[in-house]
């Protein structure tokens, strides 16, 4: 498997782990939910009800829930509202962690909804740095001769730096 098609099985696990939570919470709460628009949008659906000729009693019923709808528009705002700044100061502190915290925050994150997935871009990103690193240093070193060639090349530097290092504390 490649690593292309291991990064599009991380995100649909992570987005499918997503939207099966949101649906399970729709599911308990729903009727919460619906009586909140309902206060919410209560003086545009008693004008409509209004306009279309409804029976009274809807339109009482509808009286009845706008006298909530100041209390729910101010608790959605507040909502909102703290939402907005919880979100805006999380991405900032985001925003300004060094590029090392910001990949090991997203790694993490992916762990957390998608394990097995995450673990299979990871090995599939490793073997590929490897495989590309080594075509690399085999490629150098076959281009500019024999691996004694570069052995010596490492035991004459450590040579010379100790020779520097002598002259240096003298």
């Amino acid at each position: 498997m490649g690593l292309l098609s291991s990064i599009f099985r991380l995100f649909k696990a992570i987005l499918k782990k997503i939207f099966n939570g949101l649906k399970q919470f729709l599911k308990k709460f729903w009727l919460v939910i619906l009586i909140i628009v309902l206060i919410y949008f209560a003086p545009v659906i008693i004008g409509y009800l209004t306009s279309v000729g409804a029976p009274q009693f809807l339109i009482s019923g509808m009286t009845w829930l706008s006298g909530a709808t100041p209390f729910v528009t101010s608790v959605v705002g507040a909502i909102g509202s703290g939402m907005s700044y919880v979100g805006s100061t999380a991405w900032n502190a985001y925003a300004s962690a060094s590029l090392g915290t910001q990949l090991s925050l997203a790694v993490g994150a992916s762990m957390l909804l998608a394990p097995d997935e995450t673990t299979a871009v990871i090995s599939e990103t490793v073997d590929v740095v490897a495989d590309v690193g080594s075509k690399v240093i085999g490629g150098v070193a076959r281009g500019l001769g024999s691996t004694w060639l570069w052995v010596a090349a490492g035991v004459g530097g450590l040579f010379l730096l100790g020779r520097r290092r002598k002259a240096g504390a003298a």
